[in-house]
């Protein structure tokens, strides 16, 4: 009954595919701010002729897509993200005890997170604070690299990338703090689960 394009790649992919199958209705949503370059979104709003709305998940990436110059504004709309606290029942690594002040972060490992800035400024804040721990949750093309920038600044002791993880309400459950770093956002549910979870 409905095609849920996610972002641009599977808009470009899936828009018009679900239109020639008689979709009755196909949607696309966009998370970020912007869909890096101007061939991609040229590409991504020629193929969003073929959806029957564009979805942003928040006023500012609504603002920010419709000044685009090919933006089908008439399909353009706003329905913002929402979170419920998650489930604190451990399912993975339950054992790993917490120690010192964690900062967790949450996100794919992808440029638009910005890690290799987060752990820079991680690295001069354990400086001052001895017990300072950085967890990140995610998987992503850039692990090697944040491995390298790890090991080079080295924060290995003080940092742990978990990968991909079923229940990241057992892990904000026992992190302090919740950090993001992301350089291109919208509205991203790992902000707004922490929010939930009542993590500052």
């Amino acid at each position: 009954d409905v095609v849920h394009c996610h972002n641009v790649r599977p808009t470009i992919l899936g828009a018009a595919a679900a239109r020639l199958a008689r979709v009755p209705a196909i949607i696309s949503t966009l998370h970020g701010t912007t869909t890096q370059t101007a061939g991609r979104e040229r590409r991504f709003w020629l193929a969003a002729r073929g959806c029957d709305r564009v979805v942003a998940v928040s006023d500012s990436t609504r603002r920010s897509f419709a000044t685009q110059p090919w933006a089908s504004r008439s399909r353009l709309v706003t329905v913002r993200n929402g979170a419920a606290p998650g489930s604190t029942v451990p399912q993975e690594d339950a054992g790993m005890e917490k120690d010192g002040f964690v900062l967790m972060s949450v996100g794919i490992l992808a440029w638009r997170k910005d890690y290799c800035s987060l752990l820079r400024a991680f690295a001069l804040a354990s400086r001052s604070v001895g017990d300072l721990r950085l967890w990140i949750v995610g998987e992503g093309d850039d692990r090697p690299k944040l491995e390298s920038l790890i090991d080079e600044l080295g924060i290995r002791s003080s940092v742990k990338l978990l990968g991909m993880r079923r229940n990241v309400g057992f892990w904000l459950a026992k992190a302090d703090l919740f950090v993001l770093s992301s350089v291109a956002e919208g509205l991203p549910l790992a902000l707004l689960e922490a929010m939930a979870a009542g993590v500052p």
